[in-house]
């Protein structure tokens, strides 16, 4: 989780004591001129809006639909956030993956990642170290928590990235039912799961998979 500040300078004091007594719900913090954390009558004052993206997520309250924009709807005082397509269909933050969106739209929601594919993708995240897609920008993939993008994929990794060959070193034998080889292992984790390590061509280069000729069991 990462959290962010805005700073506003020339704050009159009249306006800095309604903040700090406000305290808007988004904020996870407020500081006012840094160290000091006091509105000063004397000058214009600087404020500090500490926040995150969790946060700003699980508490944009709201009254109706129309205060959680165009595609949003309002459900419990709390938004649920939606984009629209470029044909102006709406869509909610659930949807699998949506052809013909701008990156703009794509990143109203929450852990989505956008690509250029199908005059423009917009796609859920991942959660398994199988998984990955490909053509994904770097810093949409990265601003998803367990995603690293390589090789111009975004893949998702529970454990430690292997930068020299793009894998996902974790000491679970990740199963697949009917499936022959996983993605996402080293060599060294592969063999601990019985199997053959392999480098493969995929459409994003070469990269490492886990083979074994019985399949995996779930």
């Amino acid at each position: 989780l990462k959290t962010f500040v805005v700073l506003a300078d020339g704050v009159p004091y009249d306006v800095c004591r309604e903040i700090i007594d406000r305290h808007p719900q988004w904020a996870e913090e407020i500081i006012a001129n840094r160290l000091e954390n006091k509105c000063i009558a004397e000058t214009d004052n600087i404020v500090g809006f500490f926040y995150n993206d969790e946060l700003t997520n699980n508490m944009d309250s709201c009254k109706t639909d129309s205060d959680c924009g165009e595609c949003g709807k309002c459900e419990k005082h709390i938004c649920s956030r939606g984009f629209k397509n470029k044909n102006g269909k709406c869509f909610n933050c659930d949807n699998w993956a949506v052809d013909g969106v701008d990156k703009e739209e794509c990143s109203k929601c929450k852990n989505r990642m956008w690509r250029s594919k199908n005059d423009g993708q917009c796609l859920p995240d991942l959660n398994d170290d199988t998984n990955f897609w490909g053509d994904v920008p770097k810093d949409d993939c990265e601003k998803i928590p367990n995603h690293y993008h390589f090789d111009g994929g975004c893949f998702y990794c529970r454990g430690t990235v292997n930068w020299t060959t793009g894998s996902c070193s974790t000491t679970t034998c990740h199963r697949n039912t009917g499936s022959h080889f996983i993605y996402g292992l080293d060599e060294s984790t592969c063999t601990q799961c019985n199997g053959s390590f392999q480098m493969v061509d995929t459409e994003n280069g070469k990269i490492g998979r886990c083979w074994r000729s019985s399949g995996w069991a779930q």
